[in-house]
């Protein structure tokens, strides 16, 4: 039995059941692709930019000279907003970037 060895180095049976209940890296990391890819799905404009960084969620909330230094998450909240970063992220996405 797997748990043997756990059980044997000093955990108690609760202290395994608490262990082995808890999702491994592998479980989270698939568990937070889902919830991203469901979030992709929803938000074309969030999708585009998930296709040209390498790190969305970071590149997001980073400051940006091109966005007169607010970051990009800040330009989602509204129409206009969302307009211009649309089009900063066509100039990337097709290389008209000065």
């Amino acid at each position: 039995m797997p748990g043997e060895a756990l059980l044997f180095r000093g955990l108690d049976q609760p202290q395994f059941d608490a262990v082995t209940a808890t999702p491994g890296s592998a479980t989270l990391y698939a568990m937070a692709r889902h919830a991203r890819a469901q979030i992709l799905d929803e938000d074309p404009l969030l999708a585009d930019i998930a296709q040209i960084v390498l790190y969305p969620e970071v590149w997001l909330d980073t400051p940006n000279d091109r966005l007169g230094g607010q970051p990009p998450r800040a330009l989602l909240q509204t129409e206009a907003g969302r307009e211009i970063l649309y089009s900063l992220v066509q100039s990337v996405k097709y290389g008209m970037v000065t």
